[in-house]
This record gives C-alpha cells, structure tokens and sequence, in this order.
C-alpha cells in the first residue's frame, strides 16, 4: 500500500510599540491505504505585552486535535507570565509559568479492544482547569546549526496534581553546505493518568532533509 504523508504549518505576526500579536497553525498527516496512521494539528493565538522585556505577559487561546490518540477537540484559553533568564546571541533561555481553562472531547479509538469498559462506550468530554509550566532552550552554533528544546508540564491544581501531562519537544538542524541542512525531532507526550485507557506515552521521531533559499 501507498504511504503518504503531509506536513503544513505557518503563522502570522503583527508587532506595535509593546504589543505582539501571533497566529499559528500546523498540521501532520500520514495515511496508509485507507487508515489513519496519523492526524494531529493545531491553531493558536497569542497576544503578548512588552515581551522585549525579561520579565511579560502572554494571553493565548488554543484548538488542537490527536486522531491517533482518540483526542477529537480541544479547546483551551488562559494565560502566563514569561520571564527570560538568558537571552544571548548564541543561546536562549525562558521559563513560562500560567494557567488555563480546557474542555478535551475523546474518542475511544486508540483504546484496545480489552481496556474498553463496554463495547461502544460513549465518547468522554471533560472540563479542567490546569497549572502550565513551559521550560525553553535554543543553542545556535557559529555555522548557524540550531539545537531546541522545550518541555511543557501541565496538571490539575488539586489532589491530580501529582498526574501530569508532560510534553517534551526537542529538534536538531545541522547545516552541511551553506543552504542544506539535515533536521531531526522528537516530540512526546507522557500522561500520567489519561482521560480515556489509551497507552501512556506517545512519541514521534521525524528526519528530513532542508533546502533553504
């Protein structure tokens, strides 16, 4: 069978005097035959006061969608407060503390067959607010190779709190000729206590090839 895979994403930004305003959006796709391999995006807007400044604020809300992992929608709006410890020519780094407001729709379709209470169980929609904690880091070598890191940690701010949501990000661009470059990533989840029985931890690990111009 064919296997195709598709990758989208852009955003754009508007910045006036203290004010920065940003929309993103991404989407990854990859089927084989008639199956959903994977299907997962998102869309977000943020607006951020002052943010040349070591210490701001950022408001943003979020849709997002996880077919490989039964999430069908969800929605967040909330807000946090950056402050940035290091911010040098060669490497960054900024630590995010905030809350938000989420209502998830999941599905059971990467639930096994045995986790599943009945046969066709209901969807599950849930409602929580949530503690978020974002840890950044960007290195940039002299030949303009880039390494990034970023670790998002969310949990409910009660009893749950000690079953997070962790979220690591890292990706690697290494130049080898002036405009080639050879990239690779890593993006994880680990949920420590799902809405629904799927399998705790997700990962995906992408190589590719760049040309830029």
């Amino acid at each position: 069978e064919l296997v195709y895979y598709i990758k989208t994403g852009g955003n754009l930004a508007y910045e006036k005097k203290k004010h920065f305003w940003v929309l993103t959006a991404n989407n990854q796709a990859t089927l084989e035959g008639d199956d959903q391999v994977l299907n997962t995006g998102s869309s977000n807007f943020r607006y951020l006061w002052n943010f040349r400044s070591k210490l701001f604020p950022e408001a943003l809300v979020q849709y997002q969608w996880d077919v490989t992992r039964g999430l069908r929608e969800r929605y967040l709006a909330g807000g946090n407060l950056q402050s940035t410890f290091i911010n040098k020519k060669s490497h960054q780094f900024s630590v995010s503390l905030g809350a938000f407001y989420e209502n998830e729709f999941w599905g059971w379709t990467a639930v096994p067959d045995d986790r599943k209470p009945t046969e066709n169980p209901a969807p599950v929609s849930v409602n929580f607010v949530k503690a978020n904690l974002l840890l950044k880091y960007a290195y940039i070598l002299k030949n303009k190779s880039t390494f990034s890191l970023r670790l998002f940690v969310q949990a409910r701010p009660d009893s749950y709190i000690k079953y997070p949501r962790i979220a690591p990000n890292a990706s690697i661009n290494f130049r080898l000729v002036k405009n080639l470059f050879i990239s690779t990533s890593f993006s994880g989840i680990y949920d420590f206590r799902p809405i629904v029985p799927i399998d705790k931890f997700y990962y995906q690990w992408e190589n590719a090839l760049i040309y830029s111009f």
